[in-house]
């Protein structure tokens, strides 16, 4: 997770403003937490996409499955985090008052 954030110029942001570095260790605890909460096949299939940087070819060869499979587990656990990500972000969202 953290190659993916230094690639995409985590560090930059935090130099321009601090509070994105809060925001982001939030972000990712909570993304750990939902990622904890998928199926073990569906887990299997993220961390070898992002922290081994595998394509779906390999990753499919590796756990004997065929590629559609492991396209549509990644899929379908792309979908459940961001719903659950989705659903936290707004159970933190306090009504505003006119």
């Amino acid at each position: 997770m953290e190659k993916m954030l230094g690639r995409h110029g985590a560090e930059e942001a935090f130099k321009e403003d601090p509070s994105q570095h809060v925001i982001l260790t939030e972000t990712t605890q909570r993304l750990y937490q939902a990622l904890r909460q998928l199926p073990e096949a569906w887990q299997e299939i993220v961390r070898l996409r992002i922290e081994e940087n595998l394509t779906f070819q390999q990753i499919a060869t590796q756990l004997n499955v065929p590629l559609g499979t492991a396209l549509t587990r990644m899929r379908r656990a792309l979908e459940r985090l961001k719903s659950e990500l989705d659903s936290d972000e707004d159970d933190n969202t306090e009504p505003t008052q006119e």
